[in-house]
């Protein structure tokens, strides 16, 4: 049987196995945040605002840089945090391989951490998320912020698509440790409990938000309140921008345009 057919008791000794369980959890915990914190940055990011709205102000910039700080912090605190009252994914590793696991699964369970390739493959995010965070989130680095050379500044870069490819390898690797048995989103932000968690309705809250937003926007209502301007509009702007604009008047019950 594999690894992941057994019971948590069953592979841990049991001598470690309250350790064990409060351990996961509470990375569990901080996993959940990064993720859900993740999703919700990656839904603000993917909606087109210069579309919908011309002037949207500050609020939804810092709610993204919120939301950036606080991924940030939770890399730092799952894979990199060197204090001693911390817990990161390595060191939780490091334990359940030394003493918790019982020998007749370390085979098959350093197998699995040899196919998550998780040092390698963390150490470049690992040291443009230390910049980060001892330069702009967690301490303030006067020169840094304020004249950074170009190297600095190359130093500091951060993609959405390297947050991303970084979440699948914590969660990866938070797989193995837990022999799948955490989720890693909030259940609401789940597309298979979409229809229970929100109470019936498609989308999740974030879904919802954003779509009240766009269904009160000048733009998908601009048929209608601006009928002279929208041909003019329409020849304007690209055809997936239209096609999008019509798409969201159909989503939200309104008439053909």
């Amino acid at each position: 049987m594999s690894l992941n057919d057994h019971q948590t008791a069953e592979i841990i000794d049991p001598a470690h196995l309250a350790a064990y369980e409060l351990e996961v959890s509470a990375i569990a915990n901080e996993v959940t945040n990064f993720n859900a914190n993740l999703y919700l940055m990656e839904k603000i990011l993917n909606f087109p605002w210069s579309l919908i709205l011309d002037d949207y102000g500050p609020f939804w910039e810092y709610v993204e840089k919120a939301l950036f700080d606080s991924v940030i912090l939770s890399i730092w605190k799952l894979t990199i945090d060197t204090e001693s009252q911390g817990l990161t994914l390595g060191q939780l590793r490091n334990k359940i391989f030394k003493d918790y696991i019982k020998a007749g699964f370390k085979g098959e369970f350093a197998d699995k951490l040899r196919a998550a390739d998780y040092d390698k493959k963390m150490a470049a995010v690992q040291k443009v998320c230390t910049e980060i965070r001892h330069n702009y989130v967690a301490h303030f680095n006067f020169k840094k912020a304020t004249t950074p050379s170009e190297e600095e500044i190359e130093e500091r870069q951060l993609d959405l698509k390297q947050l991303l490819d970084t979440r699948d390898l914590i969660n990866t690797m938070y797989q193995v440790l837990s022999f799948d048995r955490y989720a890693f989103l909030p259940v609401q932000y789940y597309p298979d409990s979409m229809s229970i968690a929100a109470g019936g309705l498609p989308g999740t809250d974030i879904d919802k938000l954003l779509d009240l937003i766009a269904q009160n926007s000048e733009v998908v209502n601009m048929p209608e309140r601006q009928a002279d301007y929208w041909p003019t509009f329409k020849e304007s702007r690209p055809p997936k921008e239209i096609e999008f604009v019509l798409a969201l008047r159909k989503k939200f019950g309104m008439s053909a345009a």
